[in-house]
């Protein structure tokens, strides 16, 4: 499920039913990965000896920085924090393909509950 954020994408869909029609803004998020997997996406996913994983990364990348982020994880110049980002998805991501699981009551900062 992604919420589309209306103002990325205004312009290419309704924003009143973006933002209370919970069905339509997630059909527009699928729709919105659909392209962007299309153009890029499937090429990437194809030359990866990790396809699934590649897809993963990139969609995670285009949900938390919109289009022009869905491949910034590539770029040497992506910021620090940035990269911080994609990799505690990815580390995430390994781990529950893995057959683990996430504590998500914990900080990924000091690693104790509840950060204060």
């Amino acid at each position: 499920m992604m919420q589309v954020n209306k103002h990325v994408w205004r312009g290419f869909y309704s924003i009143p039913r973006l933002e209370w029609d919970i069905v339509y803004n997630i059909g527009a998020g699928a729709e919105i990965l659909m392209r962007l997997m299309r153009g890029t996406g499937a090429g990437v996913a194809n030359k990866s000896a990790d396809p699934a994983g590649e897809i993963a990364r990139a969609t995670y990348a285009a949900y938390n920085g919109g289009p022009d982020a869905y491949e910034r994880r590539r770029r040497p110049e992506e910021p620090t924090d940035l990269r911080q980002i994609n990799e505690a998805f990815w580390a995430k991501y390994r781990t529950a393909v893995g057959g683990g699981s996430i504590n998500i009551m914990r900080c990924s900062q000091c690693d104790k509950p509840h950060c204060q």
